[in-house]
């Protein structure tokens, strides 16, 4: 059973936005929205598993609120592995997002600078 993700498409704003970060590889993408989000008081941190293969990205943590991001290219979603991960993490109270754009990653945090 695939689990409600947060889609890209929720996330996206006007075209001309979007056109500039089509051309950002999802590493830039994720890069740029950990330095926003460490500038707004989230801790970050990147989030691996080697035995267990499609878990999220990051983990952000801020007030006792914990959030895991899965990025994407515009374009991708996540797998089949990564949404089974998001699912077991929301079945734990887990609050997992995926995004492929910065100002995705804003609205999750709810960074409105």
């Amino acid at each position: 059973m695939t689990p409600l993700l947060i889609p890209a498409e929720y996330f996206r704003g006007p075209t001309d936005y979007l056109s500039k970060e089509r051309k950002e590889s999802e590493t830039k993408v994720e890069k740029k929205s950990c330095d926003v989000a460490r500038a707004n008081g989230w801790f970050t941190r990147k989030y691996k598993s080697p035995a267990q293969k499609g878990v999220q990205d990051r983990l952000f943590v801020k007030d006792g609120c914990v959030i895991f991001i899965e990025y994407k290219r515009i374009g991708n979603e996540p797998t089949g592995l990564q949404c089974d991960d998001a699912s077991d993490l929301r079945q734990h109270g887990g609050k997992v997002y995926w995004t492929n754009t910065v100002r995705g990653t804003k609205q999750i945090l709810g960074i409105y600078t």
